[in-house]
């Protein structure tokens, strides 16, 4: 995916990790994406529920539901929704 098709796209990013989730949104910004933020996958439901998104970014490793728990329902429900996993973890 080129930086162009990014341009208005609406973007929900889940992950914890406040310091992660502004740099995605600085960068992703930059691009012109339209960026959400939620720090768990109760949030992020909340937020699905609100609007559509073309992508989310979740991440693999949080308290609570993880997101390796939580993709299943993601593509149940928005089976059109794009999905990037990311974690910050270094553990193979």
């Amino acid at each position: 995916m080129t930086p162009d098709a990014l341009t208005g796209n609406r973007i929900l990013i889940v992950d914890d990790d406040e310091k992660i989730t502004q740099m995605l949104v600085i960068a992703l910004t930059k691009f012109g994406c339209a960026c959400t933020m939620a720090s768990n996958t109760g949030i992020a439901g909340d937020k699905l529920r609100e609007q559509e998104f073309e992508l989310i970014i979740l991440d693999i490793d949080m308290p609570g539901k993880s997101g390796m728990e939580y993709l299943p329902e993601l593509k149940q429900y928005y089976p059109d929704t794009a999905v990037i996993m990311l974690t910050g973890v270094a553990d193979l």
